[in-house]
């Protein structure tokens, strides 16, 4: 019997810059100080973050800079690590190295798998994420089967949202004839599993496992895709800090997506993986950053482009003083520039072809913040609230990060913050807290108050109805612990409009997911309706009545 697990996923892109103007006086095996700033995909600025260039490393400061003396090589690879982040890595050439800005993305999900021994589905809640394992997949750093509880760490990239802006390695790819390319994202997925030591998990020797996950978008660059579409796959490697073509994906159909489309692969190893075209196009743009007075200033800057058919790619990169021409354009489309300097912020929206200036000025608010409970340092999602201004959202490590904005008429800030779900015996809990501030002032969040979401759910009804294209007369009914596996259960010839009991084990965590799916049977025993649902536990109650609608999109 196969395990099913439920989690997360999603996608990605990027752009190329090119120097214009004198390059500087940087040569190869030169001796050089190296300023790097590391921020999350949201714009925190991480504190403690690890930085590493060949074998010196240092930790980022309170706002997320640390400065390296290393010894220049023709290209620099730039690796970066913080805890709860997915480790990024970019590679940049020697005369541009002195200033940089590295952007990460926080793990979505952390996982405790039992038995991972055992074939098993790994499904996610978002964009339909699945991983299909088959029995004794994994091994440890020794060669040998990985047996018992594991951890996974699975994250999603969202094309339609921030995620976009922490890029691994920027987009940069060697493809199969090994020529330096550039990617646009149809789909990416990181996947990292982990014994109980913390040492990484890798597929077994001529073992493939399968990854899949719907698209959000049914054209990447202009380009339609359907059912048999194949795009090329392109694995990220961290020493290099590129992406490596190898393989191809395929264009599925899938019910749950939003243009009825997924991407699947087999894999050999895990790391993360992206279903990706090469970006070539003939346009550019030229950027270049300056103070307000006028006067033409370094930068760093992240740029978020959208074509005209919605799909997206990014890039962060260090602007010098003459600027940059920027190259491998699309003739339509927006972008959106965001650059720092010195503490110096500025955002500019422009269109694809033309010049950029973008103005830096001090933000109008900079706040370092932690969350604490019992005086612990915790993980946390903060709101940041002001009057007459929309409400910001960040995600903030547990070693704090520094968060600027360029809110209007700010005199005092409302803070918000929460915690992840826990249980807490038979009670699912989260802690929250909210503090008021100034412009400028560090702050710590304390979470000192609890809210029960609800006791945990013993058992759930579940059931099936009729959607207006089916004539089921009953359903067959599985229902699955997407997470601790063993738990499996399934009814057959359950009426439509009846429920039927499902005792749930109570070995499950907040996070985990409960997935649903109902197949509808006519009086011929033939396939006339299908729906699925995956349900997190700490959002169920006892006794929760659970009615699935059926659609006949599959058959």
């Amino acid at each position: 019997m196969k395990k099913v697990i439920v989690y997360l996923m999603t996608l990605f892109a990027l752009i190329t810059f090119s120097g214009c103007g004198e390059e500087n006086d940087t040569d190869t095996g030169t001796e050089a100080s190296v300023t790097v700033v590391v921020k999350s995909q949201d714009g925190a600025l991480l504190n403690q973050a690890t930085v590493s260039i060949d074998e010196v490393s240092g930790t980022t400061d309170q706002e997320g800079l640390v400065t390296l003396g290393v010894s220049l090589s023709e290209e620099v690879v730039v690796r970066v690590s913080q805890a709860g982040f997915v480790n990024q890595s970019v590679t940049t050439p020697a005369n541009e190295t002195t200033n940089l800005q590295v952007v990460m993305l926080p793990v979505k999900e952390v996982l405790s798998i039992t038995d991972i021994e055992q074939a098993q589905v790994i499904k996610g809640s978002d964009l339909n994420a699945q991983i299909t394992l088959p029995a004794n997949a994994l091994v440890d750093i020794n060669g040998q089967i990985a047996e018992g509880n594991v951890t996974l760490n699975l994250t999603p990239w969202d094309i339609s949202n921030s995620d976009i802006s922490a890029m691994l390695g920027n987009g940069q790819a060697l493809d199969a004839q090994n020529e330096r390319v550039e990617l646009i994202s149809a789909g990416m997925m990181s996947v990292d599993f982990y014994d109980a030591q913390g040492n990484h998990l890798q597929l077994a020797p001529n073992t493939t496992a399968e990854i899949q996950m719907d698209l959000t978008h049914d054209s990447i660059n202009n380009q339609a895709l359907v059912v048999g579409s194949t795009i090329p796959l392109w694995h990220f490697d961290e020493d290099q800090g590129l992406w490596i073509e190898e393989g191809t994906g395929t264009v599925v159909a899938s019910a749950t997506s939003p243009v009825g489309l997924a991407v699947q692969a087999d894999v050999p190893h895990f790391s993360t993986w992206n279903w990706d075209f090469k970006f070539q196009n003939a346009g550019s743009v030229t950027v270049r950053c300056q103070n307000s007075d006028g006067s033409a200033t370094v930068c760093n800057v992240t740029a978020d482009v959208t074509l005209d058919d919605g799909s997206r790619f990014t890039k962060s990169n260090s602007i010098p003083l003459e600027g940059f021409t920027v190259i491998n354009m699309p003739t339509n489309g927006t972008i959106q520039w965001n650059a720092a300097n010195s503490g110096l912020i500025g955002t500019q929206t422009s269109g694809t072809t033309g010049d950029v200036v973008i103005t830096l000025e001090a933000p109008s608010t900079q706040n370092f913040v932690q969350c604490l409970i019992n005086a612990e340092a915790t993980a946390c999602t903060v709101t940041l609230e002001t009057a007459g201004n929309p409400s910001l959202e960040f995600s903030v490590p547990a070693t704090g990060a520094t968060i600027s904005t360029s809110l209007a008429n700010v005199t005092s800030i409302s803070w918000s913050a929460r915690s992840r779900n826990s249980i807490e015996g038979s009670t699912i809990v989260y802690y929250t807290g909210a503090v008021i501030s100034d412009a400028t002032q560090s702050l710590s969040i304390n979470l000192d108050t609890r809210v029960e979401v609800g006791t945990v759910a013993n058992t759930i009804l579940v059931g099936c109805v009729n959607g207006p294209d089916t004539t089921a007369t009953t359903c067959a009914i599985n229902v699955d612990d997407r997470r601790e596996g063993g738990f499996y259960v399934n009814f057959l010839g359950v009426p439509v409009g009846e429920h039927v009991v499902v005792t749930l084990p109570d070995t499950l965590n907040p996070d985990d997911f409960i997935g649903i799916n109902v197949s509808g049977r006519d009086a011929d025993g033939f396939n006339t309706g299908y729906e699925y649902e995956s349900f997190q536990y700490s959002t169920l109650t006892d006794a929760q009545v659970i009615t699935l609608e059926l659609i006949n999109e599959l058959f």
